[in-house]
């Protein structure tokens, strides 16, 4: 059975045709040959309830409207309208009752609640979203739009050096390198240069269903030179003991969430770096903009003995706004990540919607560290156990 014919065969069940017991177990069949076919089945069952629902309770709302507002017949309709309730209640009962039954059949009922996202509060144990005072620009004689990024003039003291606001660390944020990052309240208003593509707006994310991901605060702005490191350690005992092993985290068999905002100046490569590094430069993992890509687009790689290793490029370049969310599953021997740019908020994302899934080293870690040659946006750094830990979607 291919992906079309599953499919056809879940759209008959949902609009009420009986399936043989044939085609029911090549279907149960079909979802157990991997999760992302199973992904693809609660997709579809999903859809196919959410809508029939919305039709309902329209279909309810506008027959009580009519009630109100018609005419002396209503109260010999009553009969008509309660059983109208009924059925449609009974009927959405039925199709929920449907979407456990047919997930259960692959093993999945219990994977129901952590696929749909957005369905209660996120508990990210991590979250940054640099809610601090802004950088006064003007104080270090920045013209108001400067022909190139002013390099002598950028800070190398100071930056976000003591800065502790957010949840889940264990000290406040240091900097080293030549240089320092800042932290940006107003991006429209401090463009580094004419071309300067952040001056449009802040760092932001709105999915393609029209979904809008929470934000607060400010948000980090690396150095526009050479060079600026920025690093926090974790409280690591306040993370979920299956992803601790010791004093860091990583144990083996256990999953971990991660997501940020980004954008940089420009999406312009030449050894321009900025990235968020997991792990240490013996055995790590950067995600970003990265030395190792030339081509300047966001990227991943793994780091060995301090260089990048195996790394993918993605289409998109650095000089777009991003939500990049990273899935790191912790094994024995190498680990596996997997990488999506800008996925929808409202489920979790599939695998085969990733821009790259990829072996890195055998890593632990107990802090971040943003590292930038070239001045580049952070924004809503997420840790947690769930895709909808690190992508909360902003209330309506």
């Amino acid at each position: 059975m291919d992906s079309r014919e599953a499919m056809e065969l879940v759209d008959a069940h949902l609009d009420g045709e009986e399936l043989n017991e044939e085609q029911a177990s090549a279907l149960t069949e079909w979802i157990k040959q991997s999760p992302e076919q199973a992904d693809d089945v609660f997709r579809r069952i999903f859809l196919h309830a959410y809508l029939r629902r919305s039709i309902q309770v329209a279909a309810i709302a506008s027959t009580e409207h009519v009630s109100l507002e018609g005419s002396a017949d209503h109260a010999d309709n009553a009969p008509t309208d309660a059983a109208f309730k009924q059925r449609t209640q009974w009927g959405w009962w039925t199709w929920s009752v449907v979407i456990v039954a047919i997930l259960g059949c692959a093993g999945l009922g219990l994977a129901l609640s952590s696929q749909v996202v957005g369905s209660g509060p996120a508990d990210p144990f991590v979250y940054e979203p640099f809610d601090y005072p802004g950088f006064d620009y003007q104080g270090f004689g920045f013209p108001e739009i400067p022909d190139s990024i002013p390099l002598g003039v950028w800070p190398s003291e100071g930056g976000t050096t003591g800065r502790d606001g957010g949840s889940g660390f264990a000290a406040p944020w240091q900097e080293e390198g030549h240089l320092v990052s800042v932290i940006e309240s107003d991006p429209m208003a401090h463009p580094l240069g004419k071309v300067d593509l952040r001056q449009f707006s802040r760092l932001s994310y709105i999915d393609s269903q029209g979904a809008v991901l929470q934000t607060n605060g400010n948000q980090l702005r690396t150095s526009a030179g050479d060079y600026s490191s920025t690093t926090r350690t974790l409280n690591v005992e306040q993370a979920p003991a299956n992803l601790r092993d010791g004093e860091q985290l990583g144990a083996d068999g256990g999953t971990l969430w991660l997501s940020f905002l980004a954008q940089s100046y420009d999406g312009s490569g030449e050894h321009r770096y900025a990235f968020l590094e997991l792990g240490s430069p013996k055995a790590g993992l950067h995600v970003g903009k990265l030395t190792s890509i030339p081509n300047g687009n966001w990227g991943i790689a793994g780091v060995v003995n301090g260089q990048e290793v195996n790394a993918r490029s993605s289409d998109t370049s650095s000089g777009e706004s991003v939500f990049v969310v990273v899935r790191l599953e912790f094994r024995p021997g190498m680990e596996l990540a997997t990488v999506w740019l800008n996925p929808n908020l409202g489920v979790e994302p599939s695998e085969n919607t990733a821009f790259a899934q990829m072996q890195v080293p055998d890593l632990r870690f107990d802090r971040l560290t943003f590292t930038g040659r070239f001045s580049t946006d952070f924004d809503e750094i997420r840790l947690g156990q769930s895709y909808h830990d690190v992508a909360p979607v902003a209330a309506p």
